[in-house]
């Protein structure tokens, strides 16, 4: 799974052996984290903590001096990442780990990729472009998103048995 995974549970796993289910499986989301951390950020836009709109260079400066130079004529925003819009390589993957600082330190490998295409030029399926925003999101939040997705997602929906990948996956 990429640097935003989620996981729903119930307590415990899918045999890859008898590939046999239960109440009680764990599943990885994959790509379906993507709408929980849509809901992340705009949970911090309706706290007014960021903003879809303004560039990010503006709103995470020193986190986007690391990670993504945009150019001056084309500002990358949150809504070029939540559109897949980033205009940089989509499918960048390295290993971080799941250390504290694991999207910080993915955002700043991701800065030394080349931008293809000035952000907001065209669409391109973009895992590395959610990896970004969830590095975003964390420094806005000043919250983990672990901790983000319980307060701002999961509790008020009272998904109890929906956390980050890391508590009971890894």
């Amino acid at each position: 799974m990429g640097p935003s995974a989620f996981a729903f549970r119930s307590g415990g796993r899918w045999s890859v052996s008898t590939r046999e289910a239960s109440p009680s499986t764990t599943f990885g989301l994959g790509s379906l984290s993507k709408p929980f951390l849509s809901l992340m950020t705009a949970g911090l836009v309706g706290e007014g903590l960021l903003d879809l709109d303004q560039p990010l260079r503006e709103q995470a400066p020193e986190l986007l001096a690391r990670a993504r130079p945009a150019t001056e004529s084309s500002p990358l925003t949150a809504s070029h990442l939540l559109l897949h819009q980033g205009g940089f390589e989509g499918d960048f993957y390295v290993d971080i780990g799941w250390s504290e600082d694991g999207l910080a330190r993915f955002a700043e490998r991701l800065g030394g990729l080349p931008q293809l295409l000035p952000p907001g030029r065209a669409f391109s399926y973009s895992n590395s472009g959610f990896g970004l925003l969830g590095a975003v999101v964390e420094e806005r939040g000043s919250s983990s998103l672990e901790d983000l997705l319980q307060s701002l997602v999961t509790a008020p929906l009272g998904l109890r048995d929906t956390a980050y990948v890391d508590r009971w996956c890894a």
